[in-house]
């Protein structure tokens, strides 16, 4: 219901369905292993998660300063994950390299590098230490 809420369009039916499948699969006692099964993991993902973050990201481009943002954190959305996207895109936005040049300029230091450039080290640590980065660019899991 979170994509139907962003998006401004209820879908009772869908949810209804949706509960009742919960419910069935509950009752059989494996709803694990149906959360992780690839299939409904990728449905979920892309209807939960990549449209209504597109669609939010497409209805804030207003300018030629905001699709800059945009083509960034999509571009690195494909290339590894949406949340080190959106933080490499906050971190170039926030020094001026993309989007506003005169909202950069009234940031300090702090909002500039320290809390961006943390979000992106933090991330990426995150990925690395899972594996998230394996199977894209061959760098093993530091755990």
């Amino acid at each position: 219901m979170i994509p139907a809420a962003i998006a401004k369009r209820p879908i009772p039916a869908g949810a209804i369905l949706l509960g009742c499948l919960v419910m069935f699969i509950a009752i059989l006692g494996f709803p694990m292993d149906v959360a992780v099964w690839p299939p409904v993991m990728r449905i979920a993902l892309l209807v939960g998660v990549f449209l209504p973050l597109l669609e939010a990201g497409v209805q804030m481009v207003r300018e030629t300063k905001d699709s800059q943002s945009a083509g960034i954190c999509i571009f690195a959305s494909m290339v590894a994950n949406p949340v080190l996207a959106w933080a490499l895109a906050m971190l170039l936005d926030n020094n001026g390299l993309i989007g506003d040049k005169e909202r950069a300029k009234k940031l300090s230091f702090v909002d500039r590098i320290v809390i961006p450039g943390s979000v992106l080290v933090i991330c990426l640590v995150a990925m690395l230490a899972v594996g998230m980065l394996e199977d894209q660019f061959g760098i093993p899991a530091l755990m």
